[in-house]
């Protein structure tokens, strides 16, 4: 719990800095420093009137100066202003690079959403396979739609599945879904809503399992309240649970 609130908050700063550093690329594109131009500037007086007048100059400048002609504080404040200049895009560098990265990666991060609204209940090691983006790249993806509250994760044993993060499921097919994703457990669910009253006798011969993976399964079913059963005997006759086909979609009753 803890490493995964320290990943959000890196995530969030990472973020922050991101935009912190945008904002700081647009003001240095859009500040641009003045230069004098190489064949210098004409001055001419505001109103030709005044040529000839006592008092007024109107030849010329009484000389050409170079930069190097100007005061020593001058010319320190003009090369000090470049070399920060410099510096400081020298040291943005990473950051202006790990920004264009990322604005490529936001395109991977489209494919990965989209593909978890498609496919909800998949986990990164199908996202990868069938986007051929390497796992440590979805996973990063992942955790950062997470951050942003646009998917939400199901731990499921050794998996972590992602769905969509929206009033597309309920609670009810939050806790189905994992189920659906392993093979085993999506086949005896089949078999109980097909054959309300099916026995665990029976489940063992129809799917070739012992009864111990009979037994885990439907102790899984049960406690998150998917099936009931009946006593008949030394039997047990399980049942889907009514509520599920009415709160569960028939799209996903179907995939049963």
């Amino acid at each position: 719990m803890g490493n995964k609130l320290m990943e959000q908050k890196t995530i969030r700063s990472d973020m922050i800095m991101q935009k912190v550093i945008l904002i700081f690329i647009f003001i240095l594109i859009f500040t641009n420093p003045a230069f004098a131009e190489d064949g210098g500037y004409e001055v001419t007086p505001h109103d030709e009137n005044i040529e000839g007048q006592e008092g007024v100059d109107t030849s010329g400048a009484d000389k050409t100066i170079t930069f190097w002609d100007l005061p020593l504080w001058i010319q320190i404040a003009h090369i000090s202003g470049i070399i920060i200049t410099f510096l400081s895009g020298v040291k943005l560098l990473p950051f202006i690079l790990s920004i264009i990265k990322d604005l490529f990666s936001n395109k991977n991060r489209r494919r990965i959403y989209n593909y978890i609204v498609n496919n909800p209940g998949c986990s990164i090691a199908d996202i990868s396979s069938n986007l051929a983006i390497s796992r440590g790249t979805v996973r990063y993806h992942v955790r950062l739609l997470e951050t942003m509250e646009k998917i939400r994760l199901i731990k499921s044993d050794k998996y972590t599945l992602a769905i969509q993060n929206s009033d597309t499921f309920n609670d009810i097919e939050k806790t189905i879904i994992p189920h659906l994703k392993n093979e085993t457990s999506k086949q005896l669910l089949k078999s109980i809503k097909e054959q309300p009253g099916i026995t665990n006798q029976e489940l063992l011969h129809k799917h070739s399992l012992n009864k111990g993976t009979i037994n885990w399964h439907i102790k899984k079913f049960h406690n998150d309240d998917i099936i009931t059963f009946e006593s008949s005997g030394k039997y047990k006759k399980y049942f889907l649970n009514p509520y599920i086909e009415q709160a569960v979609p028939d799209d996903l009753i179907r995939s049963l």
